[in-house]
C-alpha cells in the first residue's frame, strides 16, 4: 500500500510537471507574437525617426539652398536620382546612402519609402525656398481629420503585404505594391491610421514647423556672421532696409536701425541708398547668394544700435567697446538695444521668421507680419528671447560689445 502511494505521488508530480511545461509552452505561444509585433514596431519607428533626423540635418546644412532636400531613390540602390534640376519621380525609396544612413528597414525588412514636394527639391528651378514656401501634400487620419495641410515630405514604412500585393521582380519598384490605400493612387493627399488587413502603413509627417526649426536657426547664424565680416572689414555695421521700402533693391536707408537686412548700398540714386557705406562684397560676399535668392531678407528682422551703423571712427571705437549710452550723452541718439533679462548691451541682432501665423501677412510689410512676440515688433529698442511655444516660430541671434559678450540667446 505504501508503495502504491508512493507511485501515485511520483505520478501526480510528473503530471504537474507535464502540465507546467505544457502551460509554459502555451504561454510562448500566445505571448510571442505579442512580443514578435512589439520588436517590430521598435524598429519601424526607429527607421522612420532615423530618416527624420537625416532630412532635417540635411535641409538645414546644405550649402547652396537651406531647406531643400535629396530627390527620392527611384531605383531601390539608396541613392537619391535626378539632375538638371528635376527628380525624376517624387514618391520612391528613401535615399538613405546619399543621407549618410545605414540601410533602414521597418520591422518587417521593407526598406522606406519616401514622398518629396518638388518646391523642396535641391535645385533653383524649385523656386524660392524659404520658410514660407508651403509643402504639396495632405495627411488625413482614420477619422478623415487633417493631420497636415502642406507638409514637405513623408518618410512611410510600408510594413507586410497586403490585398492583392505583389512585391517581386519589376514590382520590388512600384508603390503601390508597397503602399496602401490612399496611399497608392498617387494623388496628393495620404492617409495614416490603425493596422487593418488592408492597411499597415506608418507615415513620418515632415512638416513645415519640424524643418524650418532647424533650417531658420541655420539662416540666423549665417546672416549674423554675415554682418560680423562686414564690420570686420568696413567697421560699421549696414543701416536698415525700412519695411516701407521694397522691390527691387530693398535700399539701405541711413536713419533706419530697425527693419530689413538691406540688399542694396551706396546708390546716388535713388537718394535713399546709404551713399557712406560700403557694398556687400561681390567676389567672396559677407552674406551667401542664397539669402537674397531666396528671399530670405524678407523674412529676417534687422536691427542695429544706431552708433553701430555710423561710419564715423568715433563711432566705431564706441560701437566695439561699450557704445549703448542709454543717456545719450556720448553718442546722442545711440539708441541702445536690449533684450529683457538678458543684456543690454546689444549692438545687432537678428530674428528670422519661420511660417507664418494665422492673420500675419507674408512677405512681411511690417514686424508685426515677421515676429510673433509683441515685444519684439512694437517698434522700440527692447527685445525679449523669443517665446518657445506652439505660437512662436521666430529665431533670434545677437551680438553684444566685446566689454560685455551676450549669453546664450535663445
Amino acid at each position: 500500500m505504501r508503495r502504491l502511494r508512493r507511485q501515485r505521488g511520483y505520478t501526480v508530480l510528473v503530471v504537474l510537471a507535464l502540465a507546467g511545461a505544457l502551460a509554459s509552452s502555451v504561454v510562448y505561444v500566445w505571448s510571442a507574437p505579442r512580443d514578435d509585433e512589439l520588436a517590430r514596431e521598435r524598429r519601424t519607428t526607429a527607421a522612420l525617426a532615423a530618416a527624420r533626423d537625416a532630412l532635417l540635418g540635411r535641409a538645414a546644412t546644405d550649402d547652396t539652398r537651406p531647406g531643400s532636400l535629396p530627390c527620392p531613390d527611384r531605383d531601390n540602390d539608396g541613392d537619391a536620382d535626378g539632375s538638371f534640376g528635376n527628380c525624376p519621380v517624387y514618391v520612391g525609396r528613401l535615399p538613405w546612402r546619399t543621407l549618410g544612413l545605414p540601410d533602414l528597414r521597418d520591422g518587417w525588412g521593407e526598406r522606406l519609402w519616401y514622398v518629396l514636394s518638388s518646391a523642396f527639391r535641391d535645385n533653383a528651378s524649385g523656386g524660392v525656398l524659404n520658410s514660407d514656401t508651403p509643402g504639396a501634400y495632405t495627411v488625413k487620419d482614420a477619422g478623415d481629420n487633417v493631420l497636415a495641410a502642406d507638409a514637405p515630405a513623408l518618410v512611410i514604412a510600408p510594413g507586410l503585404v497586403v490585398g492583392s500585393q505583389s512585391r517581386e521582380g519589376q514590382n520590388a519598384l512600384s508603390a503601390a505594391m508597397y503602399l496602401d490605400g490612399e496611399n497608392a493612387d498617387g494623388d496628393a493627399t495620404y492617409a495614416t491610421g490603425p493596422a487593418s488587413p488592408a492597411f499597415n502603413d506608418r507615415i513620418m509627417i515632415l512638416g513645415r514647423e519640424d524643418l524650418f526649426r532647424a533650417v531658420t536657426a541655420r539662416v540666423a547664424k549665417a546672416v549674423l556672421i554675415g554682418l560680423e565680416t562686414y564690420r570686420a572689414a568696413h567697421g560699421y555695421y549696414p543701416a536698415a532696409n525700412p519695411y516701407s521700402s521694397g522691390s527691387p533693391a530693398y535700399l539701405c536707408d541711413p536713419d533706419t536701425y530697425q527693419g530689413r537686412i538691406p540688399q542694396t548700398m551706396s546708390l546716388s540714386t535713388p537718394s535713399s541708398g546709404c551713399a557712406a557705406h560700403a557694398n556687400w562684397s561681390t567676389g567672396l560676399p559677407e552674406l551667401p547668394a542664397w539669402f537674397f535668392g531666396n528671399y530670405w531678407h524678407l523674412l529676417t528682422h534687422y536691427a542695429v544700435a544706431r552708433v553701430c551703423a555710423d561710419t564715423s571712427v568715433a563711432a566705431q571705437s564706441m560701437c566695439a567697446t561699450d557704445a549703448y549710452d542709454a543717456s545719450g550723452t556720448s553718442f546722442p541718439g545711440s539708441a541702445p538695444l536690449s533684450i529683457a533679462g538678458v543684456s543690454g548691451n546689444v549692438g545687432v541682432l537678428v530674428i528670422v521668421s519661420g511660417p507664418g501665423r494665422a492673420g500675419q501677412a507674408r512677405p512681411c510689410t511690417d514686424a508685426v507680419q515677421c515676429l510673433e512676440d509683441p515685444a519684439n515688433s512694437d517698434g522700440d529698442a527692447v527685445y525679449v528671447k523669443p517665446s518657445r511655444s506652439p505660437g512662436s516660430n521666430d529665431h533670434m541671434a545677437v551680438t553684444c560689445a566685446t566689454a560685455s559678450p551676450c549669453p546664450a540667446v535663445p
